[in-house]
């Protein structure tokens, strides 16, 4: 089972071009490997580009405030998911709704006295702007249900905004253009609760992982084969996975070269039922 990280991963990090990832994800739909995008991108965007890339797979969003598990994506859904309404998904919901995020974390740059600046005081015009998206892209990414990306607008005042998060029971990650605001723990145990589900149904699971950034710290600690893609963070996060494999470049190509690698290298170890 393949988790990625999708900006600056498998997507270009500017362009959010995918396709030179192709060749990876048809090699792992061949192989059968589930190839589970773990994201800070809303269920929306999620969605959007499983339907543009062909994808019937779990996936964790929002930095691992919810997993969704679509119809006949694993052998059984988990108990604690949940059907919506007229849906063929099933939400494993990890964290607070949107609202109790959003409200606590103004109470704790109120208190810190840190100027912030949420998805929810911009205009979709803006969050397009900041994130290079299309309106319509942005649209859907202003559809958050369990975090909330700001900018950090006084960085100085940044450690008592963090001690003010902890009082109101929030965490803070760091992306690759935002900070988010949580209640979740983080992808990795989003990772580490489908790998044990899957686990405790008698299924083995050998997992690669791909992330470029400090939110990616945690699910890269929990696969069997963490890979670090090029980026202004992975230097840090080598220091603090240091046996994780790197890629010289970022984005789609490394992201299909680097994998592709690794399905070789699982393949000639483990055989071809790897």
């Amino acid at each position: 089972m393949v988790f990625t990280d999708m900006d600056g991963c498998l997507l270009d990090h500017n362009t959010y071009e995918w396709e030179p990832a192709r060749p990876a994800i048809e090699t792992l739909k061949r192989l059968h490997v589930p190839l589970v995008l773990t994201t800070s991108k809303t269920r929306a965007e999620v969605e959007y580009w499983q339907r543009l890339i062909g994808l019937h797979e779990p996936a964790i969003i929002e930095n691992g405030g919810a997993l969704l598990i679509p119809t006949g994506s694993l052998p059984t859904v988990p108990p604690e998911a949940e059907f919506a309404a007229g849906t063929q998904t099933a939400v494993w919901r990890l964290g607070w709704p949107h609202h109790q995020v959003v409200k606590a974390l103004h109470r704790a740059a109120a208190e810190s006295r840190c100027d912030i600046r949420g998805f929810s005081d911009m205009t979709v015009e803006e969050v397009a702007s900041h994130c290079d998206m299309t309106v319509e892209q942005a649209s859907l990414a202003c559809r958050r249900e369990y975090s909330e990306p700001f900018l950090l607008l006084s960085p100085k005042r940044e450690p008592a905004l963090l001690q003010a998060f902890l009082a109101h029971g929030l965490k803070v990650t760091r992306g690759g253009r935002f900070h988010h605001a949580q209640r979740h723990p983080g992808k990795g145990e989003a990772v580490g609760r489908l790998l044990d589900f899957l686990a405790a149904q008698g299924t083995h699971v050998t997992s690669i992982g791909l992330g470029d950034g400090l939110n990616d710290e945690g699910f890269l600690r929990v696969v069997d084969y963490p890979i670090i893609l090029d980026s202004a963070h992975a230097d840090e996060l080598h220091r603090l996975i240091p046996h994780a494999r790197r890629t010289p470049l970022p984005g789609p190509a490394a992201w299909a070269a680097a994998l592709l690698d690794a399905l070789k290298e699982l393949r000639d170890h483990e055989g071809p039922a790897a």
